[in-house]
């Protein structure tokens, strides 16, 4: 099967799903299937307005996608050390104590990274 031919089944299903009503829990963004999902308590319980917490999820997700990628080069191995850990949701002062930095220092890395990888918090 081509890919002309795969877009093409693609379509066809897609329709079909439409048709019947299932809601996919996942969409894409910037060319990258993401998961997303209705608006539910765990932002209520925490008191965190759904949108930022949308963001939040995004952006991890976003970062963990890129940080697996084939090709990306770090400085060192504790650059993906930090990185791994900030995306397992640890804050940059825990961070810091386990890699034995500074955590402005664990900060910067991360915000390098960021940066260069066109990511936005």
């Amino acid at each position: 099967m081509n890919q002309r031919q795969f877009n093409s089944l693609k379509k066809e299903w897609y329709s079909k799903l439409k048709e019947s009503g299932f809601q996919d829990i996942e969409r894409e963004v910037g060319g990258l299937q993401v998961f997303h999902g209705r608006k539910n308590r765990t932002s209520e319980i925490l008191n965190i307005p759904y949108e930022v917490r949308l963001a939040k999820e995004q952006y991890y997700t976003l970062l963990s996608q890129k940080l697996y990628d084939e090709g990306v080069e770090y400085a060192n191995k504790n650059d993906k050390k930090i990185l791994e850990l900030h995306c397992e949701g640890i804050n940059n002062v825990s961070i810091a104590k386990e890699i034995n930095y500074h955590r402005l220092t664990v900060g910067r890395i991360i915000n390098r990274y960021v940066r260069k990888w066109g990511i936005t918090q």
